[in-house]
């Protein structure tokens, strides 16, 4: 399995720039001989790559620019992660992005945690027609634990299961079989480990009367089977 990629009806025009996001990983490995990863560096990185999709597919897209943040009433100064819109078409979305390592003993709880951070900081935004959390989840498999391919799926179906769970709107997984093979030191100088692939999760927000962040309506629904 290549690619896993479902999207909402309202978040169908992010689908093609996805598509292409995998693709310009997969040129990155291949120009290094998968002996280097493009997803194996950080949040920024790893975002270039999509931006870089979005004007590919024909989309406008900027990352990383300067706009207002709002509390309430308060209103202050920030950054967010990448907006995108259409060249032809009324659709504009602001996406807060966070990257975060899976291992095999990560918690529910804290995976779960980190869809609630993404979507406080996307739910500050008002810059557009839909304010989004996008969470770059990053496997990394210690080699000494003998993690086979099988249980390398289970540990991402399970991220994806739990972000059924509690709602979300886009579900992208770039799963490339020559990654699979490669095996690096981390930048902390931990053990050699793997990192077989990328999750991509967006999930719309939106503030209540009350100003409380919720998870927008039509999330997807059908069960998503990644092994």
């Amino acid at each position: 399995m290549q690619q896993v990629s479902r999207f909402s009806n309202e978040l169908s025009f992010l689908k093609p720039a996805f598509e292409q996001f995998s693709k310009n990983l997969e040129q990155y490995g291949k120009a290094f001989k998968w002996k280097e990863l493009p997803h194996y560096f950080n949040e920024r990185a790893t975002i270039s790559f999509l931006q870089a999709a979005c004007w590919q597919s024909g989309l406008i897209s900027m990352e990383e620019y300067l706009t207002k943040k709002y509390v309430g009433d308060q209103e202050n100064d920030g950054r967010c992660d990448l907006y995108v819109c259409q060249k032809k078409g009324t659709r504009t979305i602001e996406l807060e992005a966070k990257q975060r390592l899976l291992v095999p003993k990560t918690r529910d709880g804290t995976i779960n945690g980190w869809f609630i951070s993404g979507d406080l900081d996307a739910s500050k935004n008002q810059g557009a027609d839909l304010q989004a959390s996008l969470t770059f989840v990053m496997p990394r498999l210690p080699v000494s634990k003998k993690v086979t391919e099988k249980d390398y799926l289970q540990l991402v179906q399970n991220a994806v299961n739990l972000a059924m769970e509690s709602g979300i709107h886009a579900v992208h997984f770039w799963n490339p079989p020559e990654a699979w093979q490669h095996k690096e030191i981390p930048r902390n100088g931990e053990e050699r480990c793997r990192w077989p692939g990328l999750l991509s999760l967006i999930r719309l927000v939106k503030l209540d009367k009350n100003g409380k962040t919720r998870v927008a309506p039509n999330t997807l629904s059908s069960p998503i089977n990644l092994t």
